[in-house]
C-alpha cells in the first residue's frame, strides 16, 4: 500500500508548503496539513491505479511454450579417459601417479 516512490511524489508536490513554513510565510500546522493531505492523495491515487490497471490492461497473453529439450546421453568417465589415452594425454589427467 505504501512504498517509497509514493512519499518521493508526496514530498515533491508538498514541497512548496515545506519552503513557505521554512521561510515563515506558514504556520507550521498548515504545513504540516498541507504535507498530509498530499501524502493521503498521493496514496489513494497509488492504490486506485493499482486495483484499476489489471482491469484496463485485459488479460496477459499466455507465454510462448519453448520446444522440449530432449537431454543427450553423457558419455562414461572411462570412455573419456580411454580416448585421452589413445591421444597421449592421459597421463596429464591421470588420478593416479606413474
Amino acid at each position: 500500500m505504501l512504498d517509497l516512490r509514493v512519499f518521493l511524489v508526496a514530498a515533491v508536490l508538498a514541497s512548496p508548503a515545506v519552503f513557505r513554513a521554512a521561510d515563515g510565510t506558514l504556520p507550521m500546522e498548515e504545513a504540516l496539513t498541507r504535507v498530509l493531505l498530499v501524502m493521503l492523495g498521493a496514496t489513494a491515487v497509488s492504490l486506485l491505479v493499482r486495483t484499476l490497471w489489471p482491469l484496463l490492461a485485459g488479460p496477459t497473453p499466455e507465454p510462448e511454450r519453448l520446444p522440449e529439450i530432449v537431454p543427450t546421453p553423457v558419455e562414461d568417465d572411462l570412455t573419456l579417459v580411454s580416448e585421452l589415452d589413445d591421444d597421449g594425454l592421459g597421463g596429464l589427467f591421470s588420478p593416479r601417479p606413474e
